[in-house]
This record gives C-alpha cells, sequence and structure tokens, in this order.
C-alpha cells in the first residue's frame, strides 16, 4: 500500500528521533508498504534561521529569505534519508523542486501551480523510500519558493492527492482536541472530524494542520489521519473525511487566536475611489477575515480581522496606494485599529440545523460579563472578538457550557 507520512519539527528535532522514525518506516517499508516521506526542518531551525536574517535586516528580502529557510528541511530529509540506508533501506531525498513542485512567483506565501511525480514513482516503483523537504517548491523560473508556516502539510498532502492515496501526519499529540491542552487541561480528544470543520478549526488559530492542506484534501478526498509520531494504533489519532453522523451534533471545539487586530476604514459616499484601493490593498494576503462592509449614515465602512502579521503587511500596502503615512490616516479618522484582541472561534457541523445554540452563546457571555464584539458565522462556526483580558475566562465558562 502506498502512503504519504508528514513528520513535524519537533518529531525530527534531534538525530535520535531522526533514527527512531527510520527504523520505525523500515518496518513499515519491509512489511509492504510504498512510502513518501515529507519532513520538516529539525525543532526550532526555521525560527533560528528568521532570526539570523532579522540580526541583519528589520526587512530581509523575501527572495532571499525563502532560498535561506529552504535549507531547513534539506537537512532533514538528507538526514532522513542517510539514517534509512544506515538501515539497510533504499531511501533518496529529494528537494521541492527535484519532488516536482511548480509554484507560482509569491515568495514566503507560494502557491502550487504544477506537481510532477514522474521521478517520484520512477523511485517507488526501484523500491525506494522517497524522503521530500516540505514546505517548499520552485517556480518555472528556477526561483525558490516556500509555501509559508506549516507548508509542509500542504507539500504532503498535495502528494497524496496527486498519488491517489492516504495523508498520515505525525507530530508531537495525540489526536486533534477540542480545545488547545494548553489553554483547558481536560479538552477532549476528537477521533472523527469533517473537511469543513477542520478547516475552520485551522484557520480560526488551531495549530494541528496548516489550512491548505484541509482544502487540498476536501478537494481532492484524500483521507487524512493526524496522530502521535511512531504510534500506530489509529484509533488514538484523528480521522478528517467528507461526511460524519451529526445528527446530534452541535459546537465540538473552540479554537483561539491571540494578537487579533481589527480595522475600520470610514469614508463619505462621494468617495468609493477609497473602496478599491482598500480591497487591492487587502487582495492575496491570507488569514484576513470577519470582513464587513456597510453604509451608514452616509458613510461607507469596511472592517476586517487579521494577525498582526498580516496587519503589518497590509499597513504597508495602505500607505503606498493612499500616499499617507498610516498614523496620518488614524489621526483624521479614516481608519481606527483596534489591538490586544482574541478571537474565539466555535466549530460544529451541527450548528446548521442546531440554530438555538449561537443565541445561548451570547446570552451565556453576557451574563458572564464578558463583552464580545465583530461576530462572525458561516454555517458551521461562530466567530468574535474578546478583550485578552478576559481569554482564559471565556474559555473557561464556554468548555464547561458545551462540554467540551
Amino acid at each position: 500500500m502506498l502512503v504519504v507520512h508528514k513528520y513535524g519539527g519537533s518529531s525530527v528535532a534531534t538525530t535520535e528521533k531522526i533514527w527512531e522514525i527510520a527504523k520505525y518506516l523500515k518496518n513499515l517499508h519491509q512489511n509492504g508498504d510504498d512510502l513518501v516521506v515529507v519532513v520538516s526542518a529539525m525543532g526550532k531551525t526555521t525560527n533560528n534561521l528568521i532570526t539570523l536574517a532579522n540580526n541583519l535586516s528589520n526587512f530581509p528580502n523575501k527572495r532571499e529569505m525563502d532560498v535561506l529557510m529552504s535549507t531547513g528541511e534539506m537537512q532533514s530529509v538528507a538526514l532522513m534519508s542517510i539514517a534509512l540506508n544506515e538501515l539497510g533501506v533504499k531511501a533518496v531525498s529529494m528537494s521541492g523542486a527535484q519532488a516536482g513542485f511548480i509554484t507560482n512567483n509569491n515568495h514566503m506565501h507560494a502557491y502550487i501551480e504544477e506537481l510532477d511525480v514522474t521521478k517520484i514513482k520512477d523511485y517507488i516503483n526501484r523500491r525506494y523510500v522517497v524522503i521530500v523537504a516540505g514546505f517548499q517548491g520552485v517556480t518555472k523560473d528556477q526561483e525558490t519558493t516556500t509555501f509559508g508556516r506549516g507548508g509542509s502539510d500542504t507539500t504532503a498532502t498535495a502528494l497524496a492527492a496527486k498519488l491517489g492515496c492516504n495523508c498520515e501526519i505525525y507530530t508531537d499529540v495525540d489526536a486533534v482536541c477540542s480545545v488547545d491542552p494548553n489553554l483547558f487541561g481536560e479538552a477532549k480528544k476528537l477521533h472523527l472530524l469533517t473537511y469543513d470543520e477542520m478547516m475552520e478549526m485551522a484557520v480560526a488559530g488551531a495549530k494541528v494542520l496548516e489550512p491548505r492542506s484541509v482544502e487540498l484534501a476536501k478537494k481532492y478526498h484524500v483521507p487524512l489521519y493526524l496522530g502521535k509520531t511512531l504510534n500506530s494504533d489509529k484509533s488514538k489519532g484523528t480521522w478528517v473525511m467528507d461526511k460524519v453522523n451529526v445528527e446530534e451534533m452541535g459546537i465540538n471545539s473552540l479554537s483561539v487566536r491571540d494578537d487579533f487586530y481589527v480595522v475600520l476604514f470610514r469614508f463619505s459616499t462621494d468617495e468609493s475611489e477609497y473602496q478599491s484601493k482598500i480591497f487591492e490593498a487587502i487582495n492575496g494576503l491570507i488569514n484576513f477575515e470577519m470582513l464587513q462592509q456597510a453604509k451608514v449614515f452616509g458613510e461607507y465602512i469596511i472592517s476586517f480581522g487579521c494577525s498582526k502579521t498580516i496587519f503589518d503587511e497590509i499597513k504597508s500596502r495602505i500607505e503606498q496606494s493612499f500616499m499617507e503615512d498610516f498614523e496620518v490616516l488614524e489621526n483624521c479618522k479614516r481608519v481606527s485599529v483596534i489591538k490586544d484582541l482574541c478571537r474565539i472561534t466555535l466549530v460544529g457541523v451541527g450548528l446548521s440545523t442546531h440554530t438555538q445554540i449561537a443565541s445561548d452563546v451570547f446570552n451565556l457571555l453576557l451574563k458572564n460579563g464578558i463583552e464580545y464584539s465583530f461576530v462572525a458565522n458561516t454555517e458551521i462556526s461562530i466567530s468574535f472578538a474578546i478583550s485578552q483580558e478576559d481569554k482564559q475566562r471565556t474559555i473557561d465558562v464556554l468548555t464547561k457550557s458545551l462540554n467540551l
């Protein structure tokens, strides 16, 4: 059976851990599995590389950052291949380019345009274990690109989609939990999720899977499994798939995003040209959400939420578009920025039919004196912003009341 494995940075943080994984892969291979293995950079390697770059520049060139950060995964794949060959298993390491990943030229947030797995299939047919560097590809002009943080998940899922097999993501947690265990120690383990639920959780701040990887899995119907490294018992982890029985399900998870910013633009109805400038400024930036637009008392108001990192990029684009410093726009009330917020997202495929849940949630918050704002919802999620100070109290109230 052909299967794609992916191992995160914490799983390959040391040569001792790499050796243990190599022995595990050897057993699977000897028992008949064909393996394509995607690995991330070792431990804190990516963070350390970013720090090195920031020691030299406050705004490192994005092209050079891609070249720099891609080296972390190359180190991991070479070491994993060395370990497997030492154990008597034929293995070969590949960069993203060698594995066939062709991307656009959006450095540090590249998207896959083509994937040619001919070379990988050739090695599989010769009973090699193929070790692929996650997180990276190359443009048609042979420029190195990376997919953004968590991009190794995207690499693995894309390979599984192209090869027509399962994708197994291994990390240092047993399964996806209803709430981050670091925030709520009694969080439940979720053993079955739909693609849509997992996507909402990932976008909302759950750090177990990268959103684009779930999007790819859904699009190509890739069975996606997340479990703890070296644990072969699939009943312990989480399966992400098309459908589950939702008749009795309401909310089953709570995700948290810190450093949440809300940005509001105001302009009069005869200044509609500003509207197009704003949308041009945010176009193509991932992870901005809660986008709202309204006409109120002769004013257009556009608001959206985003992470601090995305805000910094938007701020730069707005200044270029409006030809004014962001602070000037704030002082003349063109734009307002609310910082130090926390975004809470409740997810459950049963929300579309359990219509009472939303009002119950907000009544619960009001009863406990927790102010909320910037509410957004989909068929399977409810999101809102609260002050950072109310974060833990909100988590405690909701997890206990909703039995998460």
